[in-house]
């Protein structure tokens, strides 16, 4: 079970134990964005705009990709959990994924 925590200190648990290792700001800033979203397409266009301003879209899409594949790698997400598809990204309401907008004491 991956465990989100979104308010106070932004934490990861999965399967009880933190996840330490999503060292990258931008990663962690893309997967709060995708979780406020969650279950629904989010245009790739968008996510350039917030997090590569100015960047042409190949460039965009190409560091998209490459942010996408190391929050799968650290959080063990499938690709079917965390989904870029054409022109939209999808995180999945997946069962065994669960996000506690709480604040962790």
């Amino acid at each position: 079970m991956l465990k989100v925590y979104m308010l106070g200190d932004f934490k990861i648990f999965l399967d009880d134990k933190p996840i330490e290792n999503l060292k990258s700001r931008k990663a962690r800033e893309i997967l709060k964005y995708l979780i406020l979203n969650r279950g629904q397409k989010v245009l790739v266009f968008d996510l350039y705009d917030l997090f590569w301003p100015g960047f042409d879209d190949e460039s965009a899409r190409q560091n998209l990709n490459t942010t996408l594949y190391y929050i799968r790698k650290n959080l063990g997400l499938s690709s079917n959990e965390l989904t870029l598809q054409e022109d939209f990204c999808t995180f999945s309401k997946s069962k065994d994924i669960y996000i506690l907008i709480l604040k962790n004491f």
